[in-house]
């Protein structure tokens, strides 16, 4: 009943990951960036869609970039903060940021390929990347290579955090010795 227990919470607790705290972060780096760059937001909606509305006609070109970028940066970047600040100490928290690394390697991938399908005239309508390309083209090379990057990452702190081990851990399904948790 423990274990049942247990993975129920796993799976709930990757839900509410999935459908309100990554898109909570997505929309609230958005929405951070815009007012660093002079932005007014005129709405923040996380359902039934979410996102933002912002009055950008005052920011800069770097401002509107690093806008549409940062939906994808900032769920990386607290799951990376969060990560450092409790490693090892709380299997939940450990894996909330591990959904989050997850969610935010599948969003990565999908915007390194929509720097792809939009060369090939194939453009994915609504995505971050895809819409900061059609209005600066000339940022194609240094996103494709941001995104490359936040892959690589992505997959290295993925399995640093070995999760096979740590949820076979989690369910006592292991011996728990201080080289299995290392």
């Amino acid at each position: 009943m423990k274990d049942l227990l247990k993975f129920s919470g796993i799976l709930f607790l990757g839900l509410l990951t999935a459908i309100f705290i990554y898109p909570f972060l997505h929309e609230t780096g958005h929405s951070i960036a815009a007012i660093l760059s002079g932005a007014q937001i005129l709405e923040f909606h996380l359902f039934p869609l979410p996102n933002i509305f912002c009055n950008m006609s005052t920011v800069s070109v770097i401002g509107m970039i690093l806008t549409g970028l940062n939906g994808l940066i900032f769920p990386i970047v607290f799951s990376a903060v969060i990560s450092l600040l409790y490693r090892n100490k709380r299997f939940w928290t450990w894996y909330i940021t591990f959904i989050l690394k997850c969610i935010g390697l599948l969003s990565a991938m999908i915007s390194f390929a929509a720097i792809i399908l939009f060369d090939i005239e194939r453009p994915i309508a609504n995505e971050d990347v895809t819409q900061i390309i059609q209005l600066y083209p000339n940022s194609v090379l240094p996103i494709a290579v941001l995104m490359l990057g936040l892959v690589i990452y992505l997959i290295v702190a993925i399995i640093q955090d070995r999760p096979i081990q740590k949820c076979l851990t989690h369910f006592n399904l292991t011996n728990n010795t201080k080289s299995d948790m290392a």
